[in-house]
């Protein structure tokens, strides 16, 4: 009797061990997708601004200026863009995926 409320308990405290690790992990595993999304909203935001405040060179210019002016700022919306797809596929993971601890 007394051996088997040993592994009883000694089975009990696994369980909770295991549970413990598994919010451990998880709060990590959120902690370190948020920085990633936080780093790239930052940067974000910084193609922005310039996307936004450079919005009217163009206007003012002409010929090749014009020219190499547009292929710079489709560079800027490149990377935008690219930014922007890894933070849908960063906040996805982020939300969607569930750390499974086995035995």
């Amino acid at each position: 009797m007394n051996n088997e409320m040993t592994n009883k308990a000694l089975s009990n405290s696994i369980q909770i061990a295991e549970s413990e690790m598994l919010h451990v992990a998880e709060a990590a595993m959120s902690n370190a997708y948020d920085n990633v999304l936080e780093m790239l909203s930052i940067q974000m935001n910084m193609y922005s601004t310039v996307l936004h405040d450079h919005a009217n060179v163009l206007i003012t210019s002409y010929g090749s200026r014009f020219a190499k002016i547009n292929d710079q700022k489709q560079k800027v919306w490149s990377t935008y863009y690219k930014l922007s797809e890894i933070y849908g596929k960063v906040a996805e993971m982020r939300y969607n995926n569930k750390i499974k601890v086995t035995r």
